[in-house]
């Protein structure tokens, strides 16, 4: 197991790493790719293009959910902006506004986190060894999220066996690399 913890080390490192350093270009993309390559070994079936594909649709979906909420954000403060007093009645129109926006924001994050989770297990080439749960906690659970809120979760799994702890570090790491690739 030493050499597994030390093989995810490196691999978090060197992604880590290669983000830091070009973001956006071909070059990173492909360094970040052969990255998660030497994570997962035979582990995924996920190919360069595939990988290029999904991302590209996991990116599209995370703007749109970003724009469709700022969006709101922006047109709710709107309604205090163009106020010279901040009385009762605005306080609480505004408070409402912002809240349901909140709930819509979280709703919406929190199935794109579980879009997230499941090309994750679809792209490894082992399915799941027990059944198992994702659970939101942060600001996603708490039903406060934000366009820019950040993706927190916890996996809730039936089995503790081995072969059980290593496919759901596996999962973790792999969820971790498609947020990485946004």
């Amino acid at each position: 197991m030493v050499n597994y913890y030390k093989l995810w080390f490196q691999a978090h490192s060197l992604y880590n790493s290669a983000s830091a350093r070009e973001p956006c270009e071909e070059t990173w993309k492909r360094k970040a790719f052969d990255t998660q390559q030497t994570y997962w070994g035979n582990k995924c079936t996920l190919d360069y293009e595939k990988q290029k594909l999904l991302t590209y649709s996991l990116k599209k979906e995370l703007v749109s959910i970003r724009n469709k909420f700022g969006e709101a954000n922006e047109n709710a403060e709107a309604l205090v902006s163009g106020s010279d007093s901040f009385d009762q009645s605005l306080s609480s129109n505004f408070y409402d506004v912002m809240k349901t926006i909140s709930l819509n924001c979280s709703n919406a994050i929190g199935k794109f986190a579980g879009r997230i989770i499941k090309e994750s297990v679809d792209v490894l080439s082992v399915r799941p060894p027990c059944g198992f749960d994702a659970v939101a906690i942060g600001s996603i659970a708490r039903r406060e999220a934000t366009p820019n809120s950040d993706l927190e979760y916890l996996l809730l799994v039936e089995s503790s066996a081995q072969d059980s702890i290593y496919y759901f570090e596996t999962l973790a790491m792999t969820t971790y690399f498609l947020m990485g690739n946004l």
